[in-house]
């Protein structure tokens, strides 16, 4: 989620608007699976930050790996607790099924579920029935064949504010020795609930991608340039995989890092927060557009997840496109999908990108802080969605 200043607008099927562009451009966007085994074949070494991560979740890391270049799997955020096609949240309904008659690959989710912020969670649920909520998700999403992602707006540990309070220099005080050090382990230990809570029947672990402090090249987040330093972003993000993984014994993460546009192609700016590769399994990029798709931004978006791309191959990492987007003023151009999609599909190296999520369809009005921020196996291989209505409607 980049900026609040900026004003996004959401789309009615937002999903399936980039489902149909993409099986127009002949990149399939398909629901998928997660294997409990890699498949007959040539295997792929599976090296990942947890090297006592379940069968599952390595198995994930290696299917996604061998996407690369075959297909862009389409995410989309709270799809299955907000939208604009279905009021009751029966765990079955989201925008992009409606319109395209599949739901997404990857299910986006937040911990703001936690905090009661946003739906299934609740202000008034106790913390126990909110990481319960939040268990149930990746649960629903797993059961309708889908990838579960994790995204933290995290509260401004020092404040009590949200995640858009800047102040109180956050990172340096949830650092270990710092004095809200005890609040983020707290903070931290819900996440560790909610991952190890969602089973599938038979109880197994379900694979989750973690994204913590993205963006952080902005200034919008605490955890953002300007509140932080390198080393304490990097020191925070280290701490915050040793603390799930070796403390409390989470053993379904993989772990995702996500600056936010733009570097011009050249991976220093990329590079000068990265935790390191024994911490990131996902290379991640969110870019949002506020140029109404213009050559400019289309020809800088492609340079950099090329960049991305080429890191990922280098370290043995998942490339994605974490967060994306149009942003800005009613009136845009309604086949912005189809030309974003079109731009990086005729790179060779930015069409390696594994998948690429929206942000959530929250609704007709601002009632959220977020504005558009940007089950069985992945076995049964790659289809494109099917066309469905496209509508736009002003948030």
């Amino acid at each position: 989620m980049p900026n609040p200043a900026v004003n996004r607008r959401s789309f009615v099927l937002i999903g399936a608007t980039a489902a149909v562009a993409a099986a127009g451009s002949g990149i399939p966007m398909a629901s998928a699976a997660t294997p409990t085994t890699t498949p007959a074949g040539a295997p792929m070494p599976v090296r990942i930050v947890d090297d006592k991560a379940t069968s599952a979740t390595r198995a994930l890391f290696a299917y996604l790996m061998r996407q690369q270049g075959k297909g862009i799997l389409f995410g989309h955020q709270h799809a299955l607790s907000y939208g604009f096609t279905f009021t009751t949240q029966d765990g079955k309904a989201s925008d992009t099924k409606a319109a395209v008659g599949d739901h997404p690959a990857l299910f986006g989710w937040d911990t703001l579920i936690l905090d009661g912020d946003e739906r299934p969670g609740s202000r008034d649920a106790a913390e126990a029935e909110n990481i319960a909520a939040l268990s149930r998700c990746i649960r629903q999403a797993d059961a309708c064949g889908g990838i579960n992602t994790l995204s933290a707006h995290m509260p401004n540990f020092v404040t009590g504010k949200n995640f858009y309070d800047t102040s109180g220099r956050v990172v340096s005080q949830i650092l270990p020795g710092g004095p809200k050090h005890a609040q983020f382990n707290a903070f931290l230990d819900r996440i560790a609930k909610a991952v190890k809570g969602a089973r599938r029947p038979d109880g197994t672990l379900i694979p989750v991608i973690f994204r913590p402090f993205h963006e952080n090249n902005g200034g919008w987040f605490w955890w953002g340039a300007g509140h932080t330093t390198s080393a304490e972003y990097i020191e925070i993000f280290r701490y915050t995989v040793e603390y799930l993984r070796d403390t409390k014994g989470v053993r379904n993460l993989l772990y995702s890092y996500s600056p936010n546009s733009s570097f011009g192609g050249d991976p220093t700016g990329y590079l000068k927060t990265y935790p390191g590769d024994g911490y990131v399994d996902v290379l991640g990029y969110d870019a949002y557009d506020s140029s109404a798709g213009s050559d400019a931004w289309l020809q800088g978006l492609v340079k950099d997840l090329a960049m991305v791309a080429r890191l990922a191959e280098e370290k043995g990492k998942v490339p994605a496109y974490t967060e994306f987007g149009e942003s800005g003023e009613e009136g845009r151009d309604p086949q912005w999908f189809t030309k974003l999609l079109g731009a990086i599909k005729a790179d060779p190296l930015a069409r390696r990108m594994t998948y690429m999520q929206t942000w959530a369809n929250f609704g007709g009005s601002t009632r959220s802080v977020l504005r558009a921020d940007p089950g069985p196996r992945l076995a049964r291989g790659l289809r494109p969605l099917r066309p469905g209505p496209l509508h736009r409607v002003r948030r």
